[in-house]
């Protein structure tokens, strides 16, 4: 079985700011709070994995992680994780 490489970025109070190669090939799964996500790399939106449900109380219960998940390039990549509390979060493609 293959496993696919994670990267994690986090931030608690601050921004989020990274540069990669404009040749990115990964997938991204963005979490903001207070805070929104800014990327100039064209994106193609992924689904949101089906959340099983508990019963809990005769009720069922679905949790949710809250993710936004992205592809970057056609194939996508390496997953690519960036959490913050308060701040943005910027996925920028690096200047020639």
């Amino acid at each position: 079985m293959r496993t696919r490489r994670r990267d994690f970025f986090k931030s608690f109070n601050g921004k989020l700011d990274v540069t990669f190669q404009p040749s990115l090939s990964a997938d991204l799964r963005l979490k903001t709070f207070n805070g929104h996500a800014y990327t100039d790399f064209d994106v193609t939106t992924l689904p949101v994995p089906g959340e099983s449900g508990e019963r809990k109380d005769g009720k069922f219960v679905y949790k949710t992680d809250r993710l936004t998940s992205m592809r970057v390039g056609a194939a996508g990549g390496p997953e690519l994780r960036f959490e913050t509390f308060n701040g943005d979060i910027h996925i920028q493609k690096q200047a020639r």
